[in-house]
């Protein structure tokens, strides 16, 4: 018997392999041979599963990236039981992976995944955490490094490799920052010969179409109107040897920490103690507050809430490994920022709604409010 993956597989193995499609992309500044081996094994399962199903096949890696350009989901008759996908597009007229295609790809490609490379990239972090004095403060300086220089220059990298205290400085070079900042910038990316980095989330901005754009598609930055734009980005020269993070530790783990690191400050301000990545991160951010209240969050940026919720259903709340190291809580919960509820009135309900079993789940400024409240 031939297996057959459904349409949703195909749909996260083709996501997959379009976004390291475009990574490669980023890198070299053009479409080179060989593609990607997800990207042309979902086109081996499409095509199949057109075959299949008496529907046109595509011809090859053109065509399909053309109507993962054009062509809205709910009519590549993948048979997609999920609404949330219907309208939304794989490729955005730049042919960059939309946020959808991003988030399908997060199953295979987070740090979560074993055979990721972010995975080992995480691994190498806690080891070297482990091998130093203060494993969690250690832990915490490399983390926050790659959260804040998804874009780095070569002084800013030599100095965390001068803050940072690990027995084996060599090894945290080698293993984590000469791997991480493998990629430089194609000069095609280079505005009047500098390179852009954006001042809300530190990474790269391009100019498209006249139009300066950061790479990362949720960043306030691509909310402004091009007069604003002017004052939110640094100007970086080539010569300081500027070097951008490895696709998946961006996507996967510098993006995200983004509004984890929001959420600290802003719950620092209220007189909360934040403990960040506590136990190695077992969660994102441990929470005293002023009645000595103790929470656990999971902090999550989706733009998709059955995606997200799917994502969450596979995993273990982690609540014994944390009690374990002394990170003992009353309540664990999932946080979004505020602008999922603004882009989506409905988000909590539709996340709510297809979580099994049921979570708690708030936006920054609720459990904000809800500290100041009860927990102050």
């Amino acid at each position: 018997m031939v297996y057959l993956p459904d349409g949703e597989k195909i749909l996260r193995k083709l996501s997959v392999g379009l976004v390291q499609t475009n990574d490669a992309m980023e890198k070299d500044g053009f479409l080179k041979y060989p593609y990607s081996k997800n990207l042309q094994r979902a086109i081996n399962y499409l095509s199949f599963f057109y075959l299949m199903n008496d529907l046109p096949i595509p011809i090859g890696i053109g065509e399909l990236i053309e109507k993962a350009k054009t062509v809205p989901l709910g009519e590549w008759g993948l048979n997609l039981s999920d609404d949330e996908y219907q309208n939304e597009l794989l490729l955005d007229d730049e042919g960059v992976p939309t946020e959808l295609c991003e988030e399908l790809a997060a199953e295979e490609l987070d740090y979560n995944n074993p055979d990721s490379f972010q995975r080992e990239i995480f691994e190498s972090i806690k080891n070297l955490a482990e091998g130093s004095k203060d494993p969690d403060i250690t832990y915490t300086q490399i983390r926050e490094f790659l959260v804040k220089y998804p874009l780095s220059t070569q002084d800013e990298r030599s100095d965390i490799l001068l803050d940072v205290d690990v027995k084996k400085p060599n090894t945290f070079k080698e293993l984590i920052l000469d791997e991480v900042y493998q990629d430089k910038i194609p000069s095609a990316y280079y505005v009047n010969g500098m390179i852009l980095r954006c001042d809300f989330c530190g990474n790269l901005i391009k100019n498209q179409k006249n139009n300066l754009t950061c790479i990362n598609k949720g960043c306030e930055f691509n909310r402004l109107s091009n007069s604003k734009k002017q004052k939110k980005y640094q100007e970086l020269n080539p010569g300081q040897e500027v070097r951008q993070a490895h696709f998946g530790v961006r996507r996967y783990m510098s993006i995200p920490g983004i509004p984890e690191l929001k959420l600290k400050d802003d719950l620092e301000k209220i007189g909360c103690k934040v403990t960040l990545w506590p136990g190695l991160d077992l969660c994102d951010l441990f929470v005293e507050t002023p009645s000595d209240f103790k929470i656990s969050i999971d902090v999550k940026d989706w733009k998709y809430p059955h995606e997200l919720a799917k994502n969450v259903n596979q995993k273990v709340i982690p609540r014994e490994e944390l009690e374990n190291q002394g990170f003992i809580s009353g309540l664990y919960c999932y946080v979004f920022p505020d602008i999922r509820k603004k882009e989506n009135p409905d988000y909590m309900n539709a996340f709510k709604s297809a979580c099994n079993p049921k979570v708690e789940a708030f936006y920054a400024k609720d459990i904000i409010a809800k500290i100041k409240e009860i927990w102050s």
